[in-house]
């Protein structure tokens, strides 16, 4: 129920059924292409309704369905990024598993 003090943006997100789309709680961007298209989903999702209320629960299936495929494809791209990460920290091998001298100049103490 509206009332005077309740904000035109909470009364009209009422009047249509929907919330307005929030940013990232964290406020940092995607880490990649994936990702995107997860928050893209999530803000885009919308459920049929049942004929007695509620939503259709073969409807819920099939959009977890393809909230499971996104998040599929979003561990499958950080898995990569994570793999491209370790290659390029790890030593090289042609040095006998010894960092080169750059590398070192380059991290200092790290090594």
């Amino acid at each position: 129920m509206p009332g005077k003090y309740q904000s035109a943006q909470a009364r009209g997100a009422r009047k249509t059924g929907r919330t307005q789309p929030t940013a990232d709680p964290a406020g940092e961007p995607p880490l990649n292409y994936a990702q995107a298209r997860i928050r893209q989903w999530l803000q885009q999702v919308r459920f049929r309704k049942a004929v007695l209320g509620g939503v259709s629960e073969a409807d819920v299936w099939k959009k977890l369905g393809e909230l499971n495929a996104l998040y599929e494809a979003a561990l499958s791209a950080e898995r990569a990024r994570y793999d491209a990460l370790l290659e390029a920290r790890s030593p090289d091998p042609r040095t006998g598993g010894e960092y080169t001298e750059q590398e070192r100049a380059d991290h200092g103490e790290e090594f």
